[in-house]
């Protein structure tokens, strides 16, 4: 799903460190837990509106948020540790 992120690169150089980005953050993504995984995705990959998270979490929208959080802030703590 995530490879997607690099098509419109020109040089192979630039394609070649996008797909190394795009694992990485795969690769985070995956160490979160699934419903966190999910609210991520819906919302950042996908665009899914908060109303619409909620909906398919079958959350409540202050609950999705939660949930959305977390996984964020989970996300940025494994990706800094991805770049030491």
């Amino acid at each position: 799903m995530l490879q997607g992120v690099f098509y419109g690169q020109t040089t192979p150089s630039q394609r070649l460190l996008k797909t190394e980005q795009v694992e990485v953050l795969a690769d985070a993504v995956a160490q979160l837990p699934e419903e966190q995984q999910n609210a991520v995705i819906f919302q950042h990959l996908q665009g899914k509106s908060l109303s619409e998270l909620a909906r398919l979490l079958d959350r409540s929208e202050a609950a999705a948020a939660g949930l959305l959080y977390r996984g964020l802030k989970k996300l940025r703590s494994v990706m800094s540790e991805a770049d030491e």
